[in-house]
């Protein structure tokens, strides 16, 4: 939408994305009468001509054309024509209800990987943020970094990460009620928990941008604190 209100994009998954790209595993999870939630949209980013779309319910990151609506590439999910090959990563199946694909300067993908549902954590394959180098020409996806918790085995929705520009990365787990910073080895910079509730998404401010002040007056505002 514009600043007006008026429609400047339209884009409709049925017309792009097939029933049977939504996995089994996520039928069961939402009966009616809520209805079906095919592919769950959970991030947007617009890149040039572009927009960088994650899906939770397809598993899988679309990069889609604004201009024609053909998705460009899929990371992720069930194979299709468009897919990335996927190379460097440990993981055979790519995401599980991921979140939060943002593409950095340097043209890298980063995604929350929550992993959900899949049944793996026991194998050792706990929620993760990633980062990819995508090269479209060769239709490939190359995992550059993993970052895991051992404190965080399992992330059931929602979640972030924010790699910075220093490489440290700030995550946001979801549900577990945890934000971290971590170093680009994974060692952990700090640790925030809240108590009775989680945090959908963190993202970083650089410095200067906000005074602490500033943040608090905020935060009380939105709680109605005078």
């Amino acid at each position: 939408m514009s600043p007006g209100r008026e429609l400047v994009w339209d884009w409709k998954s049925q017309r792009h994305i097939s029933l049977t790209e939504t996995p089994a595993r996520w039928w069961p999870d939402q009966p009616p009468p809520r209805g079906y939630d095919l592919v769950h949209w959970n991030s947007i980013e617009p890149v040039g001509g572009s927009v960088i779309a994650s899906f939770r319910t397809a598993d899988a990151v679309y990069k889609i054309d604004k201009s024609t609506g053909r998705i460009v590439w899929k990371l992720g999910g069930t194979r299709t024509p468009r897919s990335l090959e996927v190379k460097q990563d440990p993981r055979q199946y790519t995401f599980g209800g991921q979140h939060d694909a943002r593409l950095l300067p340097d043209g890298t993908l980063t995604v929350f990987d929550n992993r959900s549902y899949l049944g793996d954590q026991a194998a050792g394959q706990a929620p993760r943020a990633v980062r990819y180098r995508i090269d479209e020409q060769a239709g490939t996806a190359t995992l550059l970094e993993s970052i895991s918790d051992p404190a965080v085995p399992v992330s059931i929705c929602c979640g972030s990460a924010r790699q910075l520009p220093g490489g440290d990365w700030l995550i946001d787990w979801g549900p577990p009620r945890v934000i971290g910073g971590y170093k680009p080895n994974g060692e952990s910079t700090f640790r925030l928990t809240f108590n009775n509730t989680f945090s959908y998404r963190a993202e970083p401010v650089p410095p200067g941008v906000v005074s602490p002040q500033d943040l608090r007056q905020a935060m009380n505002a939105m709680h109605g604190t005078p």
